[in-house]
C-alpha cells in the first residue's frame, strides 16, 4: 500500500497551474514496488524518480491547452515486486494536496472611478479618488494600480484571492489637471492565481463618466457695472438698480453662486 501521496505544481503556488506548468505526483509505498504505471490529467505520465525494486516515486506531466480546466486528476498503479497488485488510487492524497488547473487569462468585468467631490465626475487637491475593479472569471492576485501616474499602496483587500479590489489616491497640488471633459488616467495591471496575465486596463469598463481634475479657482473677466438709470447708466440714485456683470472661465458648479456685494450689500445673483 502507498504511505505517501501528493500532488503539486510548478507554479509559484504550487495549488494552481497554467499552461506549459510540470504537475509533480510524489507517493512512497510501505515495501519495493516494480515501476508503476501514473496518469496525470488523463495522461500518461513520465516517472521521472525511482525504479523498479524501490518504494519513493515522482511521477511528472506537463500541462497544455487540451487538458481541461478543472482539480487535476491522476491515478497510480503498481504492484509489488512479487507481482500482488496494490489497490489503485485516484485522485486521492495522503497530505490533502490538489492542483487546480487554469489556462484562462482573466478578464475586468467593471473598472469605475469615483470622487469624494459632491460630484462625484469632478475633484480638486485633497478629494479621494476611488478606482474599484471587478474580474468575471475568477478570483485576482492583488492587482497593481496606478492613478493620475501615481503608484497606488492603498488597495482593498491588501491579500490576493479576491474578485473585487478598490484602489484610493487623495489629489494633490502637483498632480496635472486634466483637459476639460478628460478624466484621470489610470493603469490596472492583473493576473489570476494561476499566474495567467490579464490585458492591462487604461479604459474604464462599464462606467462612462470618470473624473476630471481641476485644481485652478475660476476666475471672471468681461466684469461691468451699470444702474437702470434713464438716461444715464452711469449714474445713480435713490430707487435705481445696479448690475453687475461678469463671465466666469469655466462653469461655476450650482448650488455655488458667486458672493457678490454692491455698496457694501449682499447684492442677489442670477445666472444667465
Amino acid at each position: 500500500y502507498l504511505t505517501y501521496v501528493s500532488i503539486r505544481s510548478s507554479n509559484l503556488d504550487t495549488t494552481y497551474a497554467k499552461e506549459t506548468e510540470t504537475i509533480t505526483v510524489t507517493f512512497e509505498s510501505s515495501e519495493p514496488i516494480q515501476a508503476p504505471t501514473v496518469t496525470i490529467a488523463g495522461n500518461n505520465a513520465i516517472i521521472a524518480t525511482g525504479q523498479s525494486g524501490e518504494s519513493l516515486f515522482t511521477a511528472t506531466y506537463i500541462m497544455t491547452i487540451d487538458e481541461d480546466e478543472e482539480t487535476i486528476p491522476f491515478t497510480l498503479n503498481y504492484s509489488d515486486i512479487a507481482g500482488n497488485l496494490g489497490s489503485e488510487v485516484v485522485n486521492s492524497t495522503s497530505d490533502a494536496s490538489a492542483v487546480m488547473y487554469d489556462k484562462t487569462d482573466p478578464t475586468l468585468s467593471a473598472v469605475t472611478m469615483a470622487s469624494s467631490n459632491a460630484d462625484n465626475s469632478l475633484s480638486t487637491v485633497g478629494d479621494e479618488i476611488t478606482l474599484q475593479i471587478t474580474t468575471e472569471n475568477g478570483p485576482l492576485k492583488k492587482p497593481t494600480i496606478t492613478i493620475a501616474g501615481n503608484s497606488i499602496t492603498d488597495i482593498s483587500p491588501e491579500i490576493d484571492g479576491f474578485n473585487v479590489y478598490t484602489a484610493t489616491y487623495e489629489m494633490g497640488a502637483l498632480d496635472a489637471a486634466t483637459d476639460p471633459g478628460e478624466s484621470l488616467s489610470f493603469t490596472v495591471d492583473f493576473s489570476d492565481l494561476a499566474g495567467n496575465d490579464g490585458t492591462q486596463i487604461t479604459d474604464l469598463v462599464n462606467d462612462d463618466n470618470g473624473v476630471e481634475f481641476d485644481k485652478e479657482a475660476p476666475t471672471f473677466s468681461s466684469i461691468s457695472i451699470i444702474s437702470d438709470n434713464d438716461p444715464e447708466t452711469a449714474l445713480a440714485r435713490v430707487g435705481d438698480k445696479i448690475t453687475v456683470s461678469f463671465v466666469a472661465d469655466e462653469p461655476i458648479m450650482t448650488g455655488t453662486d458667486p458672493t457678490v456685494t454692491i455698496a457694501g450689500n449682499t447684492a442677489d445673483v442670477d445666472r444667465n
